[in-house]
């Protein structure tokens, strides 16, 4: 039971970072070593509103809050990575 509780909530995070992200795991961006969950290590920092999905920008264009919708988005996406870790001792609690 606890195999199957940890993967459930793998998979439920792993679909928080698809809806940010707009990509799934089987996008054919992910090809070889790459994964949603390193394409999202990837544009944490810096680049966040790059790997956010473009709907959940539509409208905030120009907006002058943007740097406080970036700082939400590396929040969200924290917490999505860190639970979906491969190891379940790794991940958020």
């Amino acid at each position: 039971m606890e195999w199957e509780g940890n993967h459930r909530e793998k998979g439920i995070f792993t679909a928080l970072l698809e809806m940010f992200t707009g990509k799934r795991p089987t996008d054919e961006l992910f090809v070889e070593e790459s994964t949603l969950h390193s394409y999202t290590e990837s544009g944490l920092q810096e680049h966040v509103l790059d790997i956010a999905d473009i709907s959940i920008l539509q409208g905030e264009v120009g907006n002058k809050n943007m740097s406080t919708i970036a700082e939400c988005l590396k929040m969200v996406f924290h917490v999505g990575m860190r639970c979906c870790e491969e190891s379940p001792t790794n991940r958020m609690t």
